[in-house]
Protein backbone atom coordinates (compact mmCIF):
# COMPACT_ATOMS: atom_id res chain seq x y z
CA UNK A 1 0.00 0.00 0.00
CA UNK A 2 2.75 2.46 0.90
CA UNK A 3 4.70 1.41 -2.21
CA UNK A 4 1.83 2.31 -4.51
CA UNK A 5 1.42 5.68 -2.80
CA UNK A 6 5.15 6.37 -3.15
CA UNK A 7 5.11 5.50 -6.87
CA UNK A 8 2.05 7.72 -7.43
CA UNK A 9 3.70 10.58 -5.54
CA UNK A 10 6.89 10.15 -7.61
CA UNK A 11 4.88 10.22 -10.86
CA UNK A 12 3.04 13.38 -9.82
CA UNK A 13 6.31 15.04 -8.79
CA UNK A 14 7.97 14.13 -12.09
CA UNK A 15 5.01 15.47 -14.07
CA UNK A 16 4.93 18.76 -12.19
CA UNK A 17 8.71 19.09 -12.48
CA UNK A 18 8.47 18.53 -16.23
CA UNK A 19 5.79 21.19 -16.57
CA UNK A 20 7.83 23.66 -14.54
CA UNK A 21 11.02 22.88 -16.47
CA UNK A 22 9.24 23.21 -19.80
CA UNK A 23 7.77 26.57 -18.80
CA UNK A 24 11.10 27.94 -17.62
CA UNK A 25 12.87 26.69 -20.76
CA UNK A 26 10.23 28.13 -23.11
CA UNK A 27 10.39 31.49 -21.36
CA UNK A 28 14.13 31.58 -21.81
CA UNK A 29 15.51 31.54 -18.31
CA UNK A 30 14.23 32.32 -14.87
CA UNK A 31 10.50 32.16 -15.66
CA UNK A 32 9.80 35.74 -14.52
CA UNK A 33 9.31 37.13 -18.01
CA UNK A 34 6.16 36.45 -20.04
CA UNK A 35 6.51 34.81 -23.44
CA UNK A 36 5.81 37.29 -26.23
CA UNK A 37 4.53 35.80 -29.49
CA UNK A 38 6.46 32.98 -31.04
CA UNK A 39 9.77 34.73 -31.64
CA UNK A 40 12.77 36.01 -29.72
CA UNK A 41 14.02 39.35 -31.00
CA UNK A 42 17.38 40.62 -29.82
CA UNK A 43 18.96 43.61 -31.56
CA UNK A 44 18.35 42.96 -35.28
CA UNK A 45 18.21 39.17 -35.04
CA UNK A 46 14.94 37.27 -34.78
CA UNK A 47 14.85 33.59 -33.81
CA UNK A 48 11.46 32.05 -34.43
CA UNK A 49 10.01 29.30 -32.33
CA UNK A 50 8.59 26.24 -34.00
CA UNK A 51 6.39 27.12 -36.98
CA UNK A 52 4.21 24.44 -38.59
CA UNK A 53 2.65 24.60 -42.04
CA UNK A 54 0.25 21.89 -43.22
CA UNK A 55 1.26 20.27 -46.51
CA UNK A 56 -1.84 20.42 -48.67
CA UNK A 57 -1.71 18.51 -51.95
CA UNK A 58 -4.43 17.03 -54.14
CA UNK A 59 -7.23 18.15 -51.80
CA UNK A 60 -5.83 16.71 -48.57
CA UNK A 61 -3.47 17.42 -45.69
CA UNK A 62 -0.67 14.87 -45.96
CA UNK A 63 1.61 16.17 -43.24
CA UNK A 64 3.27 19.20 -41.71
CA UNK A 65 6.39 21.18 -42.53
CA UNK A 66 7.96 22.21 -39.24
CA UNK A 67 10.73 24.77 -39.02
CA UNK A 68 12.70 27.17 -36.86
CA UNK A 69 14.43 30.09 -38.51
CA UNK A 70 16.98 32.81 -37.71
CA UNK A 71 16.58 36.14 -39.50
CA UNK A 72 18.69 39.27 -39.52
CA UNK A 73 16.42 42.28 -39.98
CA UNK A 74 17.05 45.73 -41.45
CA UNK A 75 16.83 48.04 -38.43
CA UNK A 76 16.38 51.15 -40.58
CA UNK A 77 13.35 49.67 -42.38
CA UNK A 78 11.79 48.61 -39.08
CA UNK A 79 12.34 52.06 -37.55
CA UNK A 80 10.95 53.79 -40.66
CA UNK A 81 7.84 51.64 -41.26
CA UNK A 82 7.22 49.69 -38.01
CA UNK A 83 5.95 46.62 -39.88
CA UNK A 84 4.25 43.73 -38.02
CA UNK A 85 7.33 41.52 -38.41
CA UNK A 86 5.95 38.31 -36.85
CA UNK A 87 2.80 38.44 -38.98
CA UNK A 88 4.74 39.11 -42.16
CA UNK A 89 7.05 36.15 -41.47
CA UNK A 90 4.22 33.75 -40.63
CA UNK A 91 2.27 34.77 -43.75
CA UNK A 92 5.30 34.51 -46.04
CA UNK A 93 6.44 31.12 -44.70
CA UNK A 94 2.97 29.60 -45.02
CA UNK A 95 2.42 31.09 -48.48
CA UNK A 96 5.81 29.89 -49.67
CA UNK A 97 5.20 26.29 -48.62
CA UNK A 98 1.59 26.27 -49.86
CA UNK A 99 2.69 27.46 -53.29
CA UNK A 100 5.67 25.09 -53.59
CA UNK A 101 4.54 21.88 -51.89
CA UNK A 102 5.52 19.71 -54.86
CA UNK A 103 8.96 21.35 -55.28
CA UNK A 104 10.29 20.80 -51.78
CA UNK A 105 13.22 18.47 -51.20
CA UNK A 106 11.31 15.83 -49.18
CA UNK A 107 9.01 15.14 -52.13
CA UNK A 108 11.94 14.52 -54.49
CA UNK A 109 11.51 18.00 -55.86
CA UNK A 110 14.27 20.22 -57.21
CA UNK A 111 14.74 22.40 -54.08
CA UNK A 112 17.35 21.88 -51.39
CA UNK A 113 17.72 23.56 -48.01
CA UNK A 114 19.76 26.48 -49.38
CA UNK A 115 17.21 27.14 -52.11
CA UNK A 116 14.37 26.97 -49.57
CA UNK A 117 16.19 29.48 -47.32
CA UNK A 118 16.71 31.84 -50.27
CA UNK A 119 13.08 31.41 -51.31
CA UNK A 120 11.78 32.11 -47.82
CA UNK A 121 13.96 35.22 -47.55
CA UNK A 122 12.60 36.46 -50.89
CA UNK A 123 9.00 35.67 -49.90
CA UNK A 124 9.35 37.59 -46.62
CA UNK A 125 10.91 40.59 -48.35
CA UNK A 126 8.18 40.55 -51.00
CA UNK A 127 5.47 40.43 -48.32
CA UNK A 128 7.16 43.29 -46.43
CA UNK A 129 7.40 45.44 -49.54
CA UNK A 130 11.14 45.94 -49.13
CA UNK A 131 14.38 44.34 -47.97
CA UNK A 132 13.23 43.57 -44.41
CA UNK A 133 15.41 40.43 -44.09
CA UNK A 134 19.11 40.82 -44.83
CA UNK A 135 20.13 37.27 -43.85
CA UNK A 136 18.11 34.08 -43.37
CA UNK A 137 19.13 30.72 -41.88
CA UNK A 138 17.19 27.53 -41.23
CA UNK A 139 17.80 26.14 -37.73
CA UNK A 140 15.45 23.17 -38.13
CA UNK A 141 13.36 21.87 -41.01
CA UNK A 142 11.33 18.68 -40.72
CA UNK A 143 8.47 17.05 -42.52
CA UNK A 144 6.05 14.87 -40.57
CA UNK A 145 3.63 12.73 -42.51
CA UNK A 146 0.10 12.28 -41.17
CA UNK A 147 0.72 8.68 -39.97
CA UNK A 148 3.76 9.86 -37.98
CA UNK A 149 1.58 12.20 -35.96
CA UNK A 150 -1.15 9.56 -35.52
CA UNK A 151 -3.57 11.36 -37.74
CA UNK A 152 -5.13 9.88 -40.88
CA UNK A 153 -4.78 11.79 -44.12
CA UNK A 154 -7.40 14.53 -44.01
CA UNK A 155 -9.16 14.77 -47.34
CA UNK A 156 -11.38 17.61 -48.48
CA UNK A 157 -12.71 15.68 -51.47
CA UNK A 158 -15.50 13.91 -49.57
Amino acid sequence: MIGRFAVALLAVGASLGGLYGGTVTSLGGDGDQPAEGYADVSANTLRTELMATPLVTRGGIYGYIIGRYVLTLDADLIAERSPPVEHIIAHAVNSYFYDRAADTFWLDGPLGVDQIADGLKGAINESAGGPLVTAFAIRQLDYLQSPEIRQPVISFDR
